[in-house]
C-alpha cells in the first residue's frame, strides 16, 4: 500500500508540474461562487426561531449544499483530464451542469445526503442552544471531535460509491446506478489501498486548513489528481 501510494503521489506532483495555475483559478472560482450559493440562507433567514422556518432552512441549505458538490465535481473533471495527458481547462468546472446533469445530481444527492446525516446531530444541538452553557475550549473540543467522527464515518460508508463520480465523469452516457455498480466492482480488493491514500492525505489537509485555507489551493488538486490516477489504476488493474 505504501508503494502505491508513493508511486500515485509521484505521478500526480509530475502531472501537476505547470498546470497548478489553472487549477487555483478554477478553486477560487468555486470557492467564490460556493460562498454565494450557501450565503442564500442566511439572505433568506435571519432568525429561524419557528421550527418550520428550521426546516424549510435546512432543506434549501441542502439542496445548496448540492449544487455547491456538483461544482465541485468540476475540479475532479479537471484531474481526470490531467491523467489522461490532456490540458484541463477552467470551463471543465462547470463539467457536471453541461453533461447529463441528472446523473451527476443524484450522485450529488446521495453523497451530500449521507453527509448531512452524519452532521446533523451536531447542527440541531447548536439550534436548540443545548451547547450554550459549555466552555468555549470544550465547545471546540466537540465542534472538531464531532467533525472527525462523522468524516471517518462518511468514508467507511462511502468507499464502495467512491468512485462513483470518476466512472461518471469517465463515461456521462452512464445512469446513476449503472455507475455505482461499476465503482463498486472496481473498488473491490482495492478498498484498503483507497482508505490507505485517503487516510495519508490528512496532514496535508490539516496544514493547509491552518494555513487559514490557502494550502488547500495546492493541496486539493493534488488529491484529487491521486484520485484520478486510483480510478484509472482501479480500471486498468495497473497495481
Amino acid at each position: 500500500m505504501h508503494t502505491y501510494n508513493k508511486k500515485a503521489k509521484e505521478n500526480a506532483r509530475v502531472l501537476l508540474n505547470g498546470n497548478y495555475s489553472r487549477f487555483i483559478s478554477a478553486i477560487l472560482l468555486w470557492f467564490l461562487l460556493s460562498s454565494l450559493i450557501l450565503g442564500i440562507p442566511s439572505m433568506l433567514y435571519q432568525t429561524a426561531d419557528n421550527p418550520w422556518l428550521l426546516v424549510s432552512q435546512y432543506l434549501i441549505s441542502f439542496m445548496l449544499n448540492v449544487l455547491v458538490h456538483m461544482l465541485y465535481v468540476g475540479i475532479s473533471r479537471m484531474s481526470m483530464t490531467l491523467v489522461k495527458r490532456h490540458t484541463p481547462h477552467l470551463g471543465e468546472l462547470f463539467f457536471a451542469f453541461r453533461n447529463q446533469a441528472e446523473n451527476f445530481l443524484v450522485i450529488s444527492l446521495l453523497l451530500t445526503g449521507i453527509q448531512t446525516v452524519l452532521q446533523l446531530p451536531f447542527s440541531i444541538a447548536g439550534h436548540l442552544h443545548l451547547l450554550d452553557d459549555l466552555s468555549l475550549p470544550l465547545y471546540y473540543a466537540i465542534y472538531f471531535g464531532s467533525t472527525a467522527l462523522a468524516f471517518l464515518i462518511y468514508i467507511f460508508l462511502t468507499v464502495s460509491l467512491s468512485l462513483a463520480e470518476f466512472v461518471l465523469l469517465d463515461r456521462p452516457e452512464l445512469s446513476p446506478r449503472e455507475a455505482i455498480a461499476q465503482s463498486r466492482s472496481l473498488i473491490r480488493g482495492h478498498r484498503m489501498q483507497y482508505l490507505s491514500l485517503v487516510f495519508s492525505f490528512l496532514g496535508l489537509l490539516l496544514m493547509g486548513c491552518l494555513s487559514l485555507g490557502i494550502g488547500l489551493l495546492w493541496v486539493v488538486p493534488y488529491i484529487r489528481t491521486c484520485y484520478a490516477s486510483f480510478y484509472y489504476d482501479c480500471k486498468h488493474g495497473s497495481f
